[in-house]
């Protein structure tokens, strides 16, 4: 369902209480960093992903970073060590707030994309990871987990990860440890361990698996998101689902980026003057 935040915003428009930004032209010159896209039919504009300088800049100039100050996940935490050119770690909260000060800024209407519109972009590594949507993993079960091989048949291979996690997330494995130690802290199924200073610190690693879709660049790992439209849902190659919306991943083990969409007028359609 559509969150009280965006039902609140189109009525506020429909008052005129909210300036109502304008739709992007085909004859209009797209910001930099965004690419057309054709997706179900219709055509986007989708950037890529916003980087530390870009966020560092809103909060600057927005004041958002006074008004948030009090926060279980602390935003530093996910973006310490981290150069201004690296896809910022943030909140679903903290991306719709970049949205709206990106919005006075170009003056078009911007958004999030869609769980729909991510995943055709970037589809699921396999079915088998497909078929994990809205399951606990990567949250209970220590990667690797079995992904086909070039030869269709189940392999443990090690899933890629993007995060120097500045605390082991799980306990060690091998052939000679059990699935899930009855020390583990958190339940009899996890392989989870407590950590000790939460949240952790989330720098990127100095070389983190990327790939291009649709010409646009995403990072591939299990331990890495992009947040959705729809309010605390997130999509990745290996997983999507639900967290919590004031998070930037951390207590998930997950770190989360973003991306901003224009919608492009379909001049074809324009009803006439």
């Amino acid at each position: 369902m559509t969150d009280n935040t965006a039902v609140m915003t189109v009525w506020l428009r429909q008052q005129g209480k909210l300036p109502v930004p304008e739709f992007v032209s085909h004859d209009r010159d797209l910001p930099p960093g965004f690419s057309v896209v054709a997706l179900g039919g219709r055509v986007v504009a989708v950037s890529e992903m916003i980087s530390v300088g870009a966020f560092r800049s809103m909060l600057r100039d927005s004041g958002y970073d006074e008004r948030q100050r009090e926060r279980s996940e602390p935003w530093s935490r996910a973006n310490e060590d981290v150069s201004n050119e690296m896809p910022v770690g943030a909140s679903w909260f903290d991306a719709q707030a970049f949205c709206a000060w990106k919005e006075k800024e170009l003056g078009v209407m911007l958004r999030l994309p869609t769980r729909d519109e991510l995943r055709t972009l970037r589809p699921a590594f396999s079915p088998h990871y497909e078929r994990l949507a809205m399951l606990d993993f990567p949250w209970e079960h220590y990667p690797p987990l079995p992904i086909l091989d070039a030869t269709r048949v189940m392999q443990e291979h090690e899933v890629p990860s993007a995060v120097a996690w500045s605390e082991p997330r799980f306990l060690g494995h091998g052939k000679d440890v059990p699935e899930f130690p009855e020390d583990s802290g958190l339940s009899l199924t996890s392989r989870k361990r407590w950590i000790t200073d939460f949240p952790p610190r989330a720098p990127w690693k100095s070389s983190i698996p990327i790939a291009q879709y649709y010409g646009l660049t995403f990072i591939d790992a299990w331990d890495t998101c992009e947040w959705c439209q729809e309010k605390g849902w997130v999509s990745g190659r290996f997983w999507e689902g639900a967290i919590g919306a004031s998070s930037w991943g951390g207590y998930k083990n997950m770190k989360t980026t973003f991306r901003l969409v224009m919608d492009i007028e379909d001049l074809n359609r324009r009803p006439p003057n």
